[in-house]
Formats: structure tokens, C-alpha cells, sequence
């Protein structure tokens, strides 16, 4: 995903996309394509601020919390399934 189609997840919000930038939430665009995970970090990220009326602190911190919890439900999802695996094992 480029810059433009990021600008475009964000409505054309160009201040939060620099606000981002700026505080290294997202990465700078030098010659590469934002994932889907990061634009999705901004669309989330647009909504605190605009939304939600979070600060850009409160913002970083959330995000930061979100990323581990995602992290932590494929960890817990990976163990489940060890389970299960070895329940079915003979």
C-alpha cells in the first residue's frame, strides 16, 4: 500500500498520517509500501485522536497494548492447537 491509498484508509487525513510519522508509530514511506497492518494501525490510531479525542500519547500506548494482544491471541491460539494435536495423537 502506497502513501496515497494510505492517506485514503485514514479519510485524506494528512495531519494524523504526520502525526504518526513524527512520532515513529508508523514508519517513514523511503521507498516502500505500508502493510496492511500498519494502515490498519493509522485507521485506528485516526480514530483515537479524531474520534475518541485520545492524545497522541494515549494513542501510542494503545496501540502498543493492541499489538500485544494480537501477539498473545496467536501465541494462546498456537497452544490450543498443541492440544488438541497431542488430544488426537494415540
Amino acid at each position: 500500500m502506497i502513501l496515497h491509498e494510505l492517506l485514503v484508509v485514514v479519510e485524506d487525513d494528512r495531519e494524523i498520517v504526520e502525526m504518526l510519522l513524527e512520532a515513529g508509530v508508523l514508519p517513514a514511506p523511503l521507498e516502500r509500501e505500508y502493510s496492511e497492518e500498519e494502515a490498519e494501525l493509522a485507521r485506528v490510531a485516526r480514530l483515537l485522536l479524531r474520534e475518541l479525542e485520545v492524545n497522541l500519547a494515549g494513542v501510542e500506548v494503545i496501540l502498543r497494548m493492541r499489538q500485544e494482544m494480537i501477539a498473545l491471541r496467536k501465541q494462546m491460539a498456537e497452544v490450543i492447537e498443541r492440544i488438541q494435536e497431542a488430544r488426537r495423537a494415540p
